[in-house]
């Protein structure tokens, strides 16, 4: 949002408002997808300005569930979801 001022000497001048508003929690409900997202349509979803992704990463340990190798986690459509904002991805770390 813009807003339009005067100033002392009547020209307008622009001052920039919050782009964000307060939303008090709880309002909105969270949403997520559970599902093979490789073969799942992501344009059915619509756009975001925030993304939350924790990938199934293939960390060569045995899990109880399906992993997806890097390559594959580049391919998914997550441009189509989002055409600026931002993505926060939940990564994993051996030392």
């Amino acid at each position: 949002k813009t807003d339009f001022t005067s100033s002392s000497n009547n020209n307008k001048t622009k001052r920039h408002l919050p782009i964000v508003e307060r939303i008090s929690p709880g309002s909105l409900p969270p949403q997520w997808v559970q599902c093979d997202l490789r073969q799942f349509d992501m344009s059915v979803l619509g756009k975001f300005s925030v993304i939350m992704a924790d990938p199934p990463w293939d960390i060569h340990m045995e899990l109880p569930y399906g992993t997806m190798a890097d390559e594959e986690m580049r391919r998914l459509a997550i441009p189509s979801l989002q055409d600026d904002g931002y993505i926060f991805l939940w990564i994993i770390l051996f030392i």
